[in-house]
């Protein structure tokens, strides 16, 4: 099914704040991660159908098979909790996820996740050494990675931004409307329930047995996404189907879900002072961002991305890639880890999908748009699509236009869409098709949606 594939890229989100893994086929950026404990094995995710002290069964998301997995006295489970920077609290243990503001290896990092707690149980080690450009221990040089990892405590709090200490001194961290925060709590077996949506690690052992090594709890992730042609329609639903065929996809539409029709503009169309969200992407020297896609007019809500880091599955796979070689080999448990280095494998292809950012136009040319107190700097060239969104009704949707839905798993195996973007192709925000030299390659066919 379409979204058991959308899903794998979609919970790189929730995989990396449980345990700073992350599934890749591109190399891994400059710079080290999180060191990782190996051996935790390939993630389930989906809905708790039936739970007990020594057991748990999870129907995964799209479909398929429940997996039945054994609970231990060593299985970690932890639960996660959305936070706003108020939430925050002088002396709190944070893990951040972001990009440096500046080349200077003390510049502050622009937050695009903030996980507030110590690690569970050791899982994994403290941040690893800042690789460069050149090979590590953790395996190849890459291009284009986060390399704003910064762990420590907080020291001081503002509007805007927090102070962490580290082991090497003190670092600013701005925060934006872009930035996820949450915080993770050790839970027990017997808290969980049917429903819970989960991300579960194990291990198969030689009689085919697999034992939870750890379960995460969590909201489902927002910022999944669903593309294709519409097939169908209803007051309450739309169907999607992948432009070269496959199994369709409900998307729920509720009252809170945002249908929006988008019309191709040009930039001289754009203007100072106007909202837009910027699909972005590193540039091929890793320090500058290029604007894959600019979507003026009606705003898409900033939570229906996921806090701005989302797993565009269907756009060549999720954010994996912009944490390649975050794993970088085993750290001590609480110690440093190995340089990031090579990503491992994926099955949702390469790392290019497009990051969104919202914000407001500062200048058209070059293109600069401010993110809260931030203002970011962004090349276009003559791919960067150019869009206006204006508000539609469901109604409005027409049978084999292409349509992008924007939504979070839902326990019926469908999606509880967010948003609805009418005339959009997957092109259009950055995807890169498997093979293709990169994301500006038009010549290359596109790639099925949800493949």
């Amino acid at each position: 099914m379409v979204f058991k594939r959308l899903a794998l890229a979609g919970s790189v989100l929730a995989m990396v704040a449980a345990c700073s893994i992350a599934l890749a086929q591109a190399p891994g950026g400059p710079g080290g991660g999180f060191g990782g404990r190996a051996g935790f094995g390939r993630p389930v995710s989906g809905f708790v159908v039936s739970a007990s002290e020594t057991s748990i069964q999870v129907r995964p998301v799209g479909g398929g098979d429940t997996v039945t997995m054994s609970i231990s006295p060593e299985t970690v489970i932890t639960k996660s909790r959305t936070l706003t920077v108020k939430d925050l609290k002088v002396g709190d243990e944070v893990r951040v996820m972001g990009r440096p503001s500046g080349q200077d290896e003390n510049a502050p990092v622009e937050a695009m996740m903030i996980s507030v707690g110590a690690a569970p149980g050791g899982m994994f080690g403290g941040m690893g050494r800042r690789g460069g450009n050149a090979a590590g221990p953790g395996g190849a040089a890459g291009r284009g990675g986060f390399r704003g990892g910064v762990s420590g405590k907080i020291k001081s709090i503002g509007d805007n931004s927090i102070v962490v200490t580290t082991d090497s001194g003190d670092r600013t961290v701005n925060v934006s409307a872009n930035t996820r925060i949450d915080a993770t709590d050790t839970v027990k077996a017997t808290d969980l329930k049917a429903g819970d949506y989960v991300m579960a690690f194990g291990q198969a052992n030689d009689s085919g047995q697999t034992t939870a090594r750890m379960i995460r709890v969590s909201e489902p992730p927002s910022g999944q996404m669903v593309a294709g042609l519409v097939s169908a329609k209803d007051a309450s639903w739309v169907e999607v189907t992948p432009r070269f065929g496959g199994t369709k996809t409900r998307a729920a539409v509720v009252p809170a879900t945002v249908v929006l029709r988008a019309t191709k503009i040009e930039s001289t169309d754009l203007k100072a002072g106007d909202r837009v969200t910027v699909f972005t992407r590193p540039a091929q020297n890793g320090d500058e961002m290029m604007a894959v896609a600019v979507l003026a007019g009606e705003p898409i809500p900033a939570n229906a991305l996921g806090g701005g880091m989302m797993g565009p599955a269907g756009f060549g796979g999720g954010f994996a890639g912009g944490f390649g070689g975050m794993r970088g080999g085993q750290g001590a448990p609480g110690g440093q880890g190995a340089p990031g280095g090579q990503g491992r494998a994926g099955a949702m292809g390469g790392m290019r999908a497009a990051r969104p950012i919202t914000g407001e136009i500062v200048t058209v040319s070059p293109l600069a748009v401010k993110v809260g107190e931030n203002t970011i700097n962004l090349r276009t060239s003559g791919q960067t699509v150019m869009l206006k969104l204006a508000k539609a009704g469901i109604d409005t949707a027409k049978t084999d236009e292409p349509a992008v839905v924007i939504g979070k798993p839902s326990a019926s195996g469908g999606v509880e869409a967010s948003v609805v973007l009418l005339g959009v192709r997957p092109a259009d925000l950055g995807r890169v098709a498997p093979g293709a030299g990169g994301a500006g390659d038009t010549n290359a066919p596109p790639p099925p949606p949800g493949v």
